[in-house]
């Protein structure tokens, strides 16, 4: 039984898109160092991390970031009721802290590794 509630609840998701998104958010906190922060349902929030980082980072018109801190943040789930059928989704949040610079990792490398990873329509960037 819990098979099957769980190929139901994965092909709502499928066809409905119920509740799977990521939010990924950039706040500058000084000149030179941001809060990236992600809240995403499958346990992968590390890609969408350094993806958003690196983007930052080519934004602010520098070339390297160094991360300062990454912490988890918490869990929050919540249920879904589509056509009989109700799924529970646990989002993970993360927060990390980088400073843009010349020296680190190398923002254009991670954006050209990740960003074919990463599923872009799934995604709120801000």
């Amino acid at each position: 039984m819990k098979l099957k509630s769980g190929l139901m609840g994965l092909l709502c998701l499928v066809l409905c898109g119920c509740n799977y998104s990521v939010a990924t958010k950039a706040v500058p906190i000084t000149l030179s160092e941001y809060r990236i922060s992600v809240t995403e349902p499958l346990g992968n929030a590390g890609d969408y991390l350094l993806l958003k980082a690196a983007e930052t980072t080519l934004a602010a018109g520098k070339t390297h970031f160094e991360i300062i801190s990454d912490q988890d943040v918490g869990t929050r789930s919540s249920t879904s009721t589509h056509g009989g059928f109700s799924s529970t989704y646990t989002s993970t949040a993360r927060d990390m802290i980088i400073r843009v610079g010349d020296t680190g990792i190398n923002a254009r490398q991670v954006v050209q590794n990740l960003r074919p990873r990463v599923k872009r329509d799934l995604v709120l960037w801000r």
